[in-house]
């Protein structure tokens, strides 16, 4: 079997440490404490792009986008991306946020470095600290209804909670990988895709997950269901993976079959399934892939930005964002065909 590469990390080299046990007793005691909530924190001019990079996504609506990133970073746009205010937030100034969900306009959550979870009430105009139990750094959140979510992240962490993330309790992945991306179609089911090909799934509310085979052993940045049968997950070396039978059974598309995909330099980082025919990708240099015939093709859309994208939302099937690095948010209103950037420094 061909050995695997060392991938390229798209996080930081802070998020690849892992505290030793003293450190973590440290801050497992630590966790035992009262978080202060801050009821009025205050909206500010994002730091220059140079400095931003974007992991996370959510487009609440057509008008209303948040973006989590680095450094400790909470952006908000209310007029559909035409302009952002930083959130303050506890931590902002030490851990760096990777994900980010909201249920509707009020209820939002984040996640990041050393098991940072927040949360908000009120739109995102304040938040406060949830205890994780955890250090690990999480990178993905997801609520399915406003008691239960999953987050996610690395050595194999699987937290959730069923009391609006209150509090959230350790779930048995039974790897050790890192744990990327959450999909849910329900309170009992969930699909999670992570390091070496992982992709887990629960029909039972994450009381067992079981591995599924995608028959690859690269990295999958990114799983996304368009209906309770069709989904795809994106990864390192060019991976693109489908499946038609609700996640029983993975095949590749738009790369050759098995350990060969390791012969793509291409990364995709995420993917938004629109139908059972249709989704588009984002990955490294800015790339944008889209398909309009179940995946048999992907087209190359012009992006405008050679910045590599780590995250894309759609609010509807037209509207839409991509964030990445040097602080770069671009923009779509016609389904991907064409971005325009909104924030961020210009690619020359």
């Amino acid at each position: 079997m061909r050995s695997v590469p060392a991938a390229p990390f798209p996080y930081p080299a802070a998020l690849r440490r892992r505290s030793g046990p003293a450190a973590a007793l440290a801050l497992m005691l630590l966790l035992c404490l009262p978080f202060p909530g801050i009821s009025a924190q205050t909206a500010h001019r994002p730091p220059n792009p140079d400095r931003i990079t974007f992991y996370g996504l959510k487009a609440v609506s057509p008008a209303i986008i948040f973006a989590v990133g680095k450094p400790g970073l909470i952006l908000r746009s209310t007029d559909g991306g035409q302009s952002w205010r930083a959130i303050g937030h506890p931590g902002e100034k030490t851990e760096d946020l990777y994900g980010v969900d909201f249920l509707d306009r009020n209820h939002g959550w984040a996640v990041g470095a050393r098991g940072t979870i927040l949360a908000t009430t009120d739109g995102g105009s304040s938040w406060m600290r949830m205890r994780s139990g955890t250090t690990n750094n999480l990178v993905a959140v997801h609520f399915v209804n406003a008691a239960a979510g999953w987050s996610a992240g690395f050595g194999g962490t699987i937290l959730k909670t069923v009391d609006g993330g209150k509090s959230w309790s350790a779930q048995r992945s039974g790897i050790r990988d890192n744990l990327w991306s959450i999909s849910g179609a329900g309170p009992e089911a969930g699909w999670i895709a992570g390091g070496s090909g992982t992709i887990l799934h629960t029909s039972n509310g994450g009381n067992m997950w079981e591995p599924e085979s995608s028959k690859v052993r690269s990295f999958l940045y990114c799983i996304g269901f368009a209906d309770a049968s069709t989904g795809w997950t994106v990864g390192g070396y060019g991976a693109i993976l489908k499946t038609t039978d609700g996640g029983k059974s993975w095949g590749p598309q738009h790369l050759k079959e098995y350990l060969t995909v390791f012969e793509s330099r291409a990364f995709h980082y995420s993917v938004h399934a629109f139908t059972d025919s249709s989704a588009l990708l984002v990955g490294t240099d800015g790339t944008i892939l889209s398909t309009r015939n179940g995946g048999e093709t992907w087209a190359l859309k012009a992006s405008g930005t050679t910045s590599v994208l780590f995250s894309v939302q759609f609010a509807n099937g037209q509207t839409g964002w991509a964030a990445g690095g040097s602080g770069t948010i671009i923009k779509t209103t016609d389904g991907g065909e064409t971005w325009n950037q909104v924030f961020g420094k210009k690619s020359p």
